[in-house]
C-alpha cells in the first residue's frame, strides 16, 4: 500500500509485481501532477532507475547535472566536472517527480498483478490481534466509495508524516 509522496513505495510495488506478487496501491491523489520539494535524483539512484528499465522511459523527462560550483564570499572554493568520475553514472540528474510517478505507474501496470487505486484516502486500518498486531485491512475511501484492501503485508510509504505508518 502506498500514499501520496515520494516514489518508494510506487518502486517497492513495481517490483513486486515484477515478482508476480499480487500487489495494490493506493494513492491519495488522483493524479501525480504535484508541486514536490525535492527533484534533484543522485547518480546512485539514476543508476537504480537504470537497472528498473526505467531511464530509458524517461529519456527527455530529466537534465543531467555535469559541472558542479560552490561560491562562498564571491569566491569558487570548488569546481568539479562531474561526468569525468569512473562510474556508470556519474551525474545527476533534474528529474521532475510527476514525470518518475507515472513511468513508475506504467511499469507496473505492465504486470498482471499490480493494481493502482487512485485517488484513495485511506480511512482505516484494520489489525490482528489488537492494536499491536500486524495490520491485515486498509479502508480506504474512492469516489466511487470506500473499498478494503486486505494483505499479507501492508506498507505505508506515505512520508515523514505518515497517518497510517
Amino acid at each position: 500500500m502506498r500514499s501520496r509522496r515520494g516514489p518508494a513505495g510506487l518502486t517497492l510495488a513495481v517490483e513486486l509485481a515484477k515478482r508476480s506478487v499480487s500487489v495494490v496501491v493506493r494513492e491519495q491523489s488522483g493524479h501525480f501532477n504535484r508541486s514536490f520539494r525535492g527533484e534533484s535524483v543522485s547518480p546512485d539512484s539514476v543508476g537504480m532507475l537504470d537497472r528498473l528499465g526505467l531511464l530509458d522511459r524517461l529519456e527527455g523527462t530529466y537534465v543531467q547535472m555535469h559541472h558542479m560550483e560552490i561560491v562562498d564570499g564571491g569566491s569558487v572554493v570548488l569546481r568539479a566536472d562531474l561526468s569525468e568520475f569512473p562510474y556508470p553514472h556519474p551525474c545527476p540528474v533534474e528529474l521532475p517527480q510527476p514525470a518518475l510517478l507515472s513511468a513508475l505507474a506504467d511499469a507496473g501496470r505492465e504486470h498482471p498483478g499490480f493494481t493502482l487505486v487512485q485517488p484513495a484516502t485511506a480511512v482505516g486500518l484494520l489489525r490482528e490481534r489488537g492494536e499491536d498486531g500486524p495490520v491485515t485491512e486498509v479502508r480506504a475511501r474512492t469516489p466511487d466509495g470506500e473499498i478494503t484492501v486486505r494483505a499479507a503485508v501492508t506498507v505505508a510509504a506515505d512520508g515523514r508524516f505518515s497517518k497510517v505508518r
